[in-house]
């Protein structure tokens, strides 16, 4: 049901209240806002094959998604096909059963290429329209869903391949950047640039001090000329840091968004609920969430000289995280143990 529940839950409130506005992004609950996200695109390059007119910021006919690494342009003129069981259809025939609803329907999918779905469809959130695209996008969206549940494996991320599918569906490209988030240390598709030329450790400085880094004119230590940080960053990946110091805290994870509510029974507080609580809590589910919350790796006085690249990368994404997760916890239980607790600064970690 959880692959049901963005694309279900989107149409019906899109269909029974809609937008206010005339532009509107779709985004994940483990997202958080490095800077702000306005109707303009940074379109320093353009996606891979673009044809037309370079949009800068979104309207009517362009579609914006990000690319994701599961969903990449692929030099393949293999035909695009599922290849799930159970369906007794071809499987042109599938394909165009989940896009149009019939097997013998008339579809943009069918005849589909690995190279034209990853290169021109293949995208995931944020998701981002005009309020008139947004008319047929969010019921496509829901029906190809739940069509592609009926017979999808399980773990299968349903809603990104039928979001794809959708502009498929309707022979429209989407406008797919690669600056819109960071998730990976290692993906391909995600613009780094930013972070890698801050000269601050971000384990060690105030997240606030940090963002402002990385919004131009915030701070003389902002991104290179014609460059800026992504919008997001999505927390949806366990971070691992090579540190001995962490071998022992879930596999040498230095953050998971897992450790909050994960295995917690239904109706009862996650982590950042628990305002009573303190480091040395009990667990949260099978974690003890609120002690890691507090770890920080060892100190580095030059991250971006001094480190290889995929390091300093998730050392950004674990520490900004848990630095943003602090300000919650400080805005949700003031003056409560548990703010007290993880706001407390810790000590450097020896290597």
């Amino acid at each position: 049901m959880i692959w049901l529940s963005k694309p279900h839950g989107f149409y019906q409130w899109y269909s029974k209240a809609g937008p206010s506005r005339d532009v509107l992004a779709l985004v994940d609950p483990d997202f958080v806002f490095l800077r702000p996200l306005t109707a303009k695109l940074d379109t320093a390059a353009a996606p891979p094959d673009w044809a037309g007119p370079v949009p800068t910021r979104v309207q009517k006919g362009f579609v914006v998604g990000q690319r994701y690494e599961n969903l990449r342009p692929q030099l393949d003129s293999t035909l695009y096909h599922f290849n799930f069981e159970g369906h007794n259809m071809s499987e042109d025939e599938f394909l165009s059963w989940v896009c149009s609803g019939d097997k013998d329907g008339e579809t943009g999918c069918r005849g589909l290429t690995l190279y034209e779905f990853g290169t021109f469809h293949g995208s995931g959130v944020p998701y981002i329209a005009h309020r008139d695209d947004w008319d047929w996008l969010a019921p496509d969206w829901n029906s190809i869903n739940a069509r592609l549940h009926k017979y999808a494996p399980k773990g299968y991320y349903i809603d990104m391949w039928s979001w794809s599918l959708v502009t498929a569906h309707r022979g429209r490209r989407q406008f797919i950047q690669e600056n819109l988030m960071l998730s990976s240390a290692v993906a391909s598709f995600e613009d780094w640039q930013a972070v890698e030329a801050l000269r601050v450790d971000a384990c060690y400085t105030d997240v606030e001090e940090i963002l402002s880094f990385l919004i131009p004119g915030r701070s003389p230590q902002q991104a290179p000329p014609g460059h800026q940080a992504p919008n997001f960053l999505h927390y949806c990946l366990p971070i691992y840091v090579p540190y001995p110091s962490f071998k022992d805290q879930d596999g040498g994870r230095l953050w998971s968004k897992y450790w909050f509510d994960w295995g917690v029974e239904r109706g009862r507080p996650h982590a950042l609920e628990r305002c009573n609580d303190t480091a040395n809590a009990p667990m949260v589910g099978p974690y003890p969430a609120l002690k890691w919350f507090k770890t920080s790796p060892p100190r580095r006085a030059q991250p971006n000289q001094s480190m290889p690249i995929t390091e300093l990368r998730n050392r950004f994404l674990g520490c900004v995280a848990k630095g943003i997760f602090r300000k919650a916890v400080q805005a949700l239980c003031p003056g409560q143990p548990m703010a007290g607790d993880v706001m407390e600064s810790t000590d450097p970690l020896d290597e």
